[in-house]
């Protein structure tokens, strides 16, 4: 499930008995407005092509000076890898 609106950049899973129920909010991506101290930040989904074995990839972006950076990463057909995001960033989980 893909949302938006509330300005909060969020990946984890909805209860579930196979963990197959996601959910991704999306961050606030060009604004001097932001939420609490997060940053302008986008998730990027990734869908295999062709052998789909590998499963979705969701990727956050921060906006740190003048650029974007990758601050996390979560594959979601492996809901046990952990993300590679500073603590307090409410990356992907």
């Amino acid at each position: 499930m893909l949302g938006g609106h509330i300005h909060w950049p969020f990946c984890a899973p909805l209860p579930a008995p196979d963990e197959s129920l996601w959910v991704a909010l999306a961050g606030t991506a060009v604004s001097h407005r932001v939420r609490e101290g997060i940053p302008n930040s986008v998730n990027l989904v990734r869908m295999p092509s062709g052998d789909r074995s590998g499963g979705v990839q969701v990727e956050r972006w921060d906006h740190e000076g003048t650029a974007f950076r990758r601050v996390a990463s979560h594959r979601l057909a492996d809901p046990t890898s952990e993300p590679a995001a500073p603590p307090g960033h409410g990356a992907c989980r």
